[in-house]
């Protein structure tokens, strides 16, 4: 037991829902064609953040003729594009040269996922291409090239570079990187202690089962938690912006299965904390023990969530509201997140209530 705070109105800061942890900060792009008679050259330039269309062309003399497209665009965690280049003559000495240039450059604010297809062909030995996504500090490779591939990437800043060059015949390609939650995959289950934790199922795959909920085909994103004692404590999703589903594992490692689910729940329902179609479970946790959480919605919904893990009235936007009477708590997996209160100090020097709980009174008539 511990002590508790209330008040006659409670005003509560709902924190908003994070919904992109992605930005792009700077793309510029290239598409142009010079002719092989050195009679010129056309180009198209851009440094549109948001994307571009670019194409450039020449002809010459003996039917010669060159031309380069290059396009991008970022929207949905999805940057995507493609470049073509086509250059003829009447003989391979007399062709003139394509090159495209696409360089973007994002800042990632959180560990994501990063879903990598594309590649290119060419009928020309000289022409040549490079796809790739970079980590700008360490200049470390991430992905790109001919071979779909699946990474996980930290926090930082990327830079995209999709680049080729032609000097005769036919040359195309194109990527796309989609990135997901970094904690899409079990096996990147995000480490969390008690509070309120925002998160997304956007863009995320499917991983893992659950009993309830029609869940098992929906995105899911994975939460990994450590009872640090033992005690009753609630995880619900409170705060959320669609129906969710909520499961919890009690396991050492990802499960592959439903056999280590200890709790599950698709609506909390009106008559609990949260009401409505958010999710919520109440479980036994055993001090040091590990749990996963898995985070999905019903028959494939997805959206943004507030992940709540302690007591249902942990924080002040879930406070309990109450009326005259008595009711039973315990603060076991409490948080702290109250004003300091000069009247509650002990001896002068703490002025912070510790792991408080929630209420909300209104009475009924002065007193």
């Amino acid at each position: 037991m511990s002590n508790v705070k209330m008040s006659a109105a409670v005003v509560c800061a709902v924190a908003g829902l994070a919904m992109g942890q992605i930005t792009v900060t700077q793309s510029t792009g290239l598409a142009r064609a010079t002719a092989g008679d050195g009679s010129g050259q056309n180009q198209q330039t851009s440094a549109s953040v948001a994307g571009f269309n670019l194409g450039a062309s020449k002809n010459f003399p003996n039917g010669g003729h060159v031309d380069a497209d290059n396009v991008w665009g970022f929207a949905n965690w999805l940057m995507s594009g493609s470049f073509s280049s086509h250059s003829f003559a009447a003989s391979q000495n007399e062709a003139g040269w394509a090159e495209t240039s696409t360089v973007v450059r994002i800042s990632v604010t959180q560990d994501m996922d990063v879903e990598y297809s594309g590649g290119y062909g060419v009928n020309s030995p000289s022409g040549s291409a490079d796809i790739s996504l970079r980590n700008v500090a360490t200049n470390g490779y991430v992905a790109g090239g001919q071979s779909p591939n699946l990474v996980h990437i930290n926090a930082g800043t990327y830079e995209l570079r999709a680049e080729s060059y032609l000097p005769y015949g036919d040359l195309s390609g194109g990527f796309n990187y989609q990135f997901r939650p970094g904690n899409d995959r079990c096996v990147n289950a995000r480490v969390i202690g008690a509070g309120i934790h925002y998160g997304t199922t956007n863009f995320a795959t499917n991983d893992g089962q659950a009993t309830c909920g029609s869940s098992n085909l929906s995105p899911s994103v994975w939460y990994k938690w450590v009872a640090p004692r033992a005690g009753s404590i609630t995880v619900s999703t409170c705060g959320s912006s669609f129906d969710t589903v909520l499961s919890v594992y009690d396991t050492n490692s990802c499960p592959s299965t439903t056999g280590t689910q200890i709790a599950c729940n698709d609506d909390a329902g009106p008559g609990s904390e949260c009401g409505g179609l958010v999710s919520s479970v109440t479980f036994t946790a055993i001090a040091n023990e590990t749990y996963y959480i898995r985070v999905s919605g019903f028959n494939d919904a997805q959206g943004d969530f507030q992940l709540n893990v302690g007591p249902a009235n942990n924080e002040c936007e879930t406070a309990k509201v109450v009326g005259e009477g008595s009711y039973p708590f315990s603060n076991v997996f409490a948080t702290t997140d109250g004003p300091t209160l000069n009247s509650c100090s002990a001896g002068g020097v703490d002025t912070q209530v510790n792991n408080d709980l929630w209420y909300v009174f209104t009475p009924g008539q002065n007193g």
